[in-house]
């Protein structure tokens, strides 16, 4: 039987601190799920389930579920540092979309870093 995962499973397991016990939840869950509930979480929490997601090759096809808008509000919060970690994980195109979705100023300082 396929378990349901909603945000606060999500969130209770990124607050435990076990890397393990969050990559099982993400497991169970499909990229456009996964977006979603990426969109939901708070921007500390959203941080680690991204560098989560970074180690288990997953990132790319979350991101493409994300509409525009949420990707700007998903990637807002994060450090320029790891937008450019994240950013070099990605198809150019992909990496393209997500950057645009930024202000101006950041879009620069993250293009140094790359």
């Amino acid at each position: 039987m396929a378990t349901t995962i909603d945000v606060a499973m999500l969130r209770k397991a990124v607050r435990s601190g076990s890397p393990a016990l969050v990559r099982r939840l993400l497991e169970k869950l499909d990229a456009q799920k996964l977006a979603h509930t990426l969109s939901d979480l708070p921007p500390a929490e959203r941080k680690l389930v991204l560098t989560q997601l970074l180690t288990d090759d997953r990132l790319g096809r979350t991101l493409n579920e994300l509409p525009e808008d949420l990707l700007g509000e998903v990637f807002s919060p994060l450090d320029d540092a790891l937008i450019a970690v994240v950013l070099n994980d990605l198809y150019p195109e992909d990496a393209t979309r997500t950057l645009l979705c930024l202000d101006a100023d950041r879009q620069d300082e993250i293009l140094k870093r790359l």
